[in-house]
């Protein structure tokens, strides 16, 4: 047994029930699923430059967390 991210399943990995709730995108996003974690980015003060770009790009629900999906992995709410 172990902890990873949606984006690593694959058909030899089964996701577990907790307290009746099955491990899903949906479940973990609306904060059903009781072992979701969220996602953090620190920057050393105001992001600026390539830094504040790439957030930008990360946070954007049309471009990365696009992205994030089409990979498997859970968008940010």
């Amino acid at each position: 047994m172990g902890y990873i991210s949606f984006g690593y399943l694959n058909d030899t990995l089964k996701t577990l029930h907790v307290n009746g709730i099955e491990a899903s995108a949906e479940t973990a996003m609306s904060g059903e699923w009781p072992i979701a974690r969220e996602l953090y980015l620190f920057t050393n003060g105001e992001p600026e430059g390539a830094v504040k770009r790439l957030i930008n790009f990360i946070l954007d629900p049309q471009k990365g967390q696009q992205m994030v999906a089409e990979i498997g992995f859970i968008p940010l709410r």
